[in-house]
């Protein structure tokens, strides 16, 4: 058991070989360690209270009279953990016209730990450069993990299982066609995960306003979910964003989710292809924005905002709410998305 006092740790191991694996955690350089005797990959790895606790079975069954046989210097030791990852494509589901739900899995002897609202890089070389783009990993919907307690809420993402990505086809980024007719079995590149937002500070709150448009649905998803698993009687709305009708992914299981959580989903369309669509309809402007949320009131700092989207439009809500209708800058937390 080993202590990670963060509200977003960061738990990285590699096992070099059965009887010697890597280990880092939050900000700490790496370090190699080396068994009493080799041990069966997988093993458990378990975050509870800002500590994390790691499990493995023994391939002899001889007792250990420590855990630890030696530390090994990093000097005559120099690799340092992984960066990038080996991981196969080992499901694929098509959710709507344009996006599929890709189930990846690491395919080495490591664990890599991604927290909430952090990104994991794909890697592809396209015309002999190296191309990377931050995907961020989804929970399923829909959420049955949400009627059974987890030992740390929020953190389901663990490469040593698999991850769950939503990947558009329609997009100028060329690492999205490539991820996008990834099939069954195919090899992908994966790094270590990045990111810098604690959402800690949300668990605060009253009020949560989620905005979301196009990819940037991802990311919102993920802080949604682990606002409800909290249980902390917070209100979550999310404004989801997008051009279509046929565009909205995971329309049913949002809906169902309002019926059991205190959360509600709006839609909005910018371009409504039927006559009977009776949602908002539009891009976000400060009329719109004030017709959405209740004015600001100084004695109630109880209020946060989650943008996510195009940068034209989380500037331009972040903007309107900050400067014209008066929110705190630090109850606004724009993800930036290219």
């Amino acid at each position: 058991m080993v202590k990670a006092p963060t509200t977003v740790p960061k738990l990285h191991i590699y096992f070099i070989k059965n009887d010697t694996f890597q280990f880092q955690y939050n900000i700490f350089e790496a370090f190699t360690f080396k068994l009493r005797s080799g041990v069966i990959w997988p093993g458990e790895v378990a975050l509870n209270n800002h500590r994390f606790f790691m499990k493995f079975y023994k391939v002899n069954k001889t007792i250990w009279k420590k855990p630890l046989y030696k530390s090994l210097n990093l000097e005559k030791h120099p690799t340092r953990i992984r960066k990038i990852w080996k991981t196969k494509v080992i499901n694929k589901k098509q959710l709507t016209h344009d996006t599929c739900l890709l189930s990846i899995q690491v395919q080495e002897p490591g664990f890599n730990h991604v927290p909430v609202c952090y990104h994991v890089p794909i890697a592809k070389k396209i015309f002999e450069k190296h191309v990377e783009m931050l995907f961020d990993p989804v929970p399923l919907l829909p959420m049955e993990s949400l009627k059974v307690p987890n030992p740390y809420p929020g953190y389901w993402f663990r490469t040593d299982r698999e991850i769950h990505l939503l990947v558009k086809s329609c997009t100028d980024k060329k690492i999205n066609h490539w991820l996008y007719r990834r099939k069954v079995g195919d090899g992908i590149f994966m790094g270590n995960p990045k990111g810098d937002f604690d959402p800690t500070p949300l668990l605060q709150m009253k009020k949560v306003y989620l905005f979301a448009a196009g990819s940037g649905f991802s990311v919102i998803l993920s802080i949604l979910v682990w606002i409800l698993q909290q249980d902390r009687g917070i209100k979550v709305k999310l404004f989801y964003f997008n051009r279509y009708e046929r565009d909205i992914i995971w329309r049913n299981e949002l809906n169902a989710l309002q019926e059991k959580f205190l959360f509600q989903v709006e839609y909005i369309l910018s371009q409504p292809e039927k006559n009977n669509w009776s949602g908002r309809r539009g891009r976000i402007n400060l009329e719109m924005l004030k017709d959405m949320i209740e004015p600001y009131e100084k004695k109630k700092k109880d209020t946060f905002f989650v943008l996510s989207g195009s940068p034209l439009f989380s500037y331009t809500i972040a903007y309107n709410l900050t400067t014209l209708l008066g929110y705190p800058a630090l109850h606004v937390h724009k993800f930036a998305r290219s």
